[in-house]
């Protein structure tokens, strides 16, 4: 297939518009002694200010997010300048969600223990 067929076939994947994601359910285990910390704000980048102001009202339109006051918990955002001039908007989810998340020790098992449990079979 040539790229312009892909597009055409699957042109509403590429119009632009945010789509709502329905199917997937995601649980985050969070530790509440974490959550609760505000952040420092991150300076901008002030020449491409106007372009991160649009962009964010944008985005409140669309529905994609939601204005927040400073001393609500909020994600911080780092602005990329895209190619064609415009600013995507990206979250800085290392410094806020990252430290407040639980993990399972070991959500795969070790290798030492597949061994170990190979070691014992007759039949591969």
């Amino acid at each position: 297939m040539s790229l312009p067929e892909i597009l055409d076939n699957y042109k509403d994947a590429f119009e632009g518009t945010l789509w709502e994601m329905e199917v997937v359910e995601v649980k985050l285990q969070l530790k509440w002694e974490v959550c609760s910390r505000s952040l420092k704000i991150c300076p901008g980048l002030y020449t491409i200010r106007p372009k991160v102001e649009a962009e964010l009202e944008r985005l409140v339109n669309l529905g994609a997010s939601e204005p927040v006051t400073p001393r609500e918990q909020a994600i911080p955002i780092i602005p990329v300048l895209k190619t064609d001039g415009t600013v995507r908007i990206c979250g800085d989810f290392k410094l806020a969600v990252q430290p407040a998340l639980t993990y399972d020790q070991y959500p795969l098992p070790l290798i030492e223990d597949v061994f170990s449990d190979l070691e014992r079979g007759k039949k591969f």
